[in-house]
């Protein structure tokens, strides 16, 4: 990709790309050359967008982005279109935005991080070579057949509740990707996450339950509850499958979630 934008564009900055050779190795590219680059753009999808990101937190570096991957939910949402050269041509002329990112335990997610349905769906996508939106969807529908809702204990505000859901997100933006809207009213520089718990629900809403997803109307639904917070415990000492901005992982609890807040300079429209 970055060869094919050399082609086309004269860049109005002195650059070095480097590919990624494994997970995580975005991150260590970061790490290494922190102190000789003043931006880092990642060119991927979200996973490689985190690997980058979390590597900048609490810098006074940049991070842009060039959008290759499934639901690239973070560069929805800061205006990045999908196009290379559309979106390289906001990282010259956009705006800097400084954000807030989330802490689960030792990790950091910039987008979206949950446990529950939405987490079985990205362990079960992992499985398949074939990446892409239609492929999700293929396992969004396989994993439906076998699932069955989490019971979790939850500490929220100092107080203790047991909860039995169907997922449980914890948003930073609005989206997971793909203009799939799990919490339409977070924000990313506003200090708080929006806790998005859907709860069980009989089949035959799972139509309707979709259409609010892609509509920005989940708050409408019965089975939909947001909490805006700062931080969440969850209690239970177990491992569980977790998603991380999409990325698959188990994470043995208890876990806290907590705001990192105007932790991340970005790029975006």
């Amino acid at each position: 990709m970055a060869e094919v934008l050399e082609k086309r564009i004269n860049f109005p900055f002195d650059y070095q790309y480097i590919l990624t050779r494994a997970p995580r190795h975005a991150t260590q590219i970061v790490e290494t050359e922190k102190n000789n680059f003043d931006s880092f753009i990642a060119i991927g999808g979200d996973g490689t967008v985190n690997e980058v990101g979390k590597a900048l937190i609490y810098s006074n570096k940049i991070m842009g982005i060039i959008p290759t991957g499934s639901g690239n939910g973070l560069a929805r949402e800061l205006g990045i279109k999908k196009s290379p050269l559309m979106a390289l041509n906001l990282l010259i002329h956009g705006k800097e935005k400084i954000i807030d990112t989330l802490q689960v335990n030792e990790d950091i997610c910039l987008n979206v991080t949950g446990v529950g349905f939405d987490a079985e769906v990205a362990h079960n996508f992992e499985k398949y070579k074939r990446r892409g939106f239609l492929t999700y969807i293929y396992s969004t529908l396989s994993t439906l057949f076998n699932y069955k809702p989490v019971k979790l204990t939850i500490r929220l505000n100092n107080e203790v509740k047991v909860l039995n859901v169907f997922s449980i997100s914890f948003a930073n933006s609005r989206q997971f990707g793909n203009n799939a809207y799990i919490a339409p009213t977070a924000l990313l520089d506003d200090g708080l996450m929006d806790i998005a718990i859907i709860h069980p629900f009989p089949v035959f809403v799972i139509p309707f339950i979709a259409l609010r997803l892609f509509n920005k109307s989940l708050p409408k639904s019965k089975y939909y509850k947001c909490i805006r917070t700062k931080k969440v415990e969850i209690l239970d000492n177990r491992e569980m499958n977790w998603h991380i901005d999409g990325e698959p992982l188990k994470i043995r609890g208890p876990v806290s979630v907590h705001v990192n807040e105007g932790s991340l300079r970005v790029i975006g429209k």
